[in-house]
């Protein structure tokens, strides 16, 4: 059952202002640097690269001697904050390690997390810096990578719910990983969180019965936006979006207008996954063997 909204309209518009300021506070200056975890505090000087007093604060520790970056260290700064770092070790302790997902160094539940140090910052960052869309090779390449991420957190019976181009972090050669699993639950999905812009249509209803789909749709929502447009898809199709209710009317009846042009075999992928109705949809096991990837397997 669609919710009315006129319970919710207040909490939902706080959500949807947060994620619009959230996106400032996001980092666009890094250093392409290797990692080093041997380091003693007196060997290092923090500088502090992301801060959001509601949640959590990042500290970069660099070598005094080179002045490049070792590693991140990631420290709660509210009550909240600790409640979503603590949330965030145990999924990550729950997940252990694989290639598509962030590196972590050490994990202290409740404490800190300290991570490997991605030197050329978020997929957001990057999608800034060009200031447009970002080649179709690049973004096939990217969610290829983070696709095999959604398989194997699937494997885990983990669910990110706030896969967003913020939350994927880019290494001096490329490759990319999905981060930050403060939002990340085992189970199925009962309420909504993460970045209103990247919500699938379940995440708008009242009673919300979800699971690993939403971040499938998320994923595709983020690689649509980085590869035809400027900003998220969903301000581009909707100009004057004027709060969460218009964006749920628009994500619930998949109210996207692709640009003319745009990738054929591309455009069926999108398709296939931004379906309302989330039987339809691919997984993200078939989201990787869809022509959009086997036609292009070295791409």
């Amino acid at each position: 059952m669609c919710r009315t909204l006129a319970a919710f309209a207040q909490v939902e518009q706080s959500l949807f202002v947060d994620a619009m300021n959230d996106a400032t506070l996001t980092p666009h200056s890094f250093l392409s640097v290797p990692d080093n975890t041997r380091m003693t505090s007196a060997d290092t000087q923090p500088k502090i690269i992301y801060q959001n007093q509601k949640t959590t604060i990042r500290v970069v520790l660099y070598s005094k001697k080179t002045g490049t970056a070792q590693f991140v260290v990631k420290k709660a700064t509210s009550e909240r904050g600790k409640k979503t770092l603590s949330r965030e070790s145990n999924m990550l302790a729950l997940i252990g390690t694989h290639e598509c997902i962030v590196h972590v160094l050490a994990n202290s539940p409740g404490k800190n997390v300290r991570l490997r140090y991605y030197g050329r910052g978020t997929l957001e960052d990057a999608w800034i810096a060009s200031k447009g869309p970002l080649p179709l090779s690049r973004v096939r390449r990217y969610a290829r990578r983070i696709l095999r991420a959604l398989v194997f957190l699937k494997k885990c019976g983990v669910v990110h719910r706030d896969v967003a181009p913020k939350n994927m972090l880019i290494d001096e050669t490329d490759s990319i990983v999905l981060a930050d699993f403060g939002y990340a639950h085992s189970g199925p999905v009962t309420r909504h969180c993460g970045t209103p812009f990247f919500w699938s249509p379940e995440c708008f209803h009242t009673v919300v019965r979800a699971s690993f789909e939403v971040d499938v749709w998320a994923l595709v929502v983020s690689a649509t936006s980085a590869a035809l447009f400027a900003r998220n898809m969903w301000s581009y199709c909707v100009p004057r979006l004027r709060g969460i209710r218009e964006l749920g009317e628009q994500v619930r009846c998949a109210g996207y207008v692709l640009p003319r042009g745009t990738d054929h075999v591309f455009a069926a992928w999108i398709d296939a996954v931004l379906n309302p109705e989330r039987n339809k949809r691919l997984s993200a096991k078939q989201a990787l063997l869809h022509p959009f990837f086997s036609e292009h397997e070295s791409g």
